[in-house]
């Protein structure tokens, strides 16, 4: 499959691998670039456009199938200097591409579940059919790092202390407060379950970017 792909995420992995993820403006969907495959100094950078060819591996599994591919070829187009209402418009348009402007809990359609601890996942039970979205936050998300990790806090009234999102981007200090009404990317880890848990497998969430202009 040959697109013209938006940069709109580069999110830090184990092993020093990298996962990128983008729109595919020309065929209407969202693309995780295969990550076994990039390292943190891959050449892709946010709002960059390029042409790829790509393959879908579609034997990944739900709900990362949908998304995930591998690069055949790539050229750099140009970089997408607009702002990031012109951003939300170009989401807009491209309908199978999932925006949301609701509750965190309503992301991924609704079928978000957390600990009591606030942490939110999905599990076999049901499976939406997207890996990545992009949020419009309803309330300020607060940076509340944890164990030397970093991490960012809803708080609906939903739980006492509220949710809280590991930051998988690459930005060398990410802001303290994202702002009520920005754009910010979601997005599900693959399949995982602790050593020695009784826990089924379940793809935790992610907070892998943000853009920070208001509607």
């Amino acid at each position: 499959m040959e697109g013209k792909v938006l940069i709109l995420s580069k999110t830090k992995m184990a092993q020093g691998k990298t996962c990128v993820g983008g729109i595919d403006i020309t065929n209407n969907r969202s693309v995780r670039l295969n990550p076994h495959e990039l390292s943190v100094n891959c050449p892709y950078n946010i709002k960059e456009v390029w042409d790829i060819t790509y393959n879908i591996l579609s034997d990944r599994g739900e709900p990362h199938c949908y998304e995930d591919v591998t690069v055949v070829k790539r050229k750099l187009r140009e970089t997408f200097n607009s702002n990031t209402d012109s951003l939300i418009q170009l989401i807009r348009d491209n309908t199978s591409v999932h925006l949301y402007k609701c509750s965190l809990l309503m992301t991924f359609g609704g079928m978000l579940k957390n600990t009591i601890n606030g942490t939110c996942y999905i599990d076999k039970q049901m499976i939406p059919n997207h890996s990545t979205c992009f949020w419009i936050c309803d309330r300020n998300i607060v940076r509340k790092d944890y164990n030397n990790k970093i991490r960012y806090n809803y708080n609906d009234g939903t739980l006492k202390w509220g949710f809280n999102i590991p930051f998988v981007g690459l930005e060398a200090n990410p802001i303290n407060i994202i702002p009520i009404g920005s754009l910010i990317r979601l997005s599900l880890a693959h399949w995982w379950t602790p050593q020695d848990s009784e826990d089924d497998l379940r793809c935790y969430l992610q907070l892998s970017g943000y853009f920070l202009n208001k509607l």
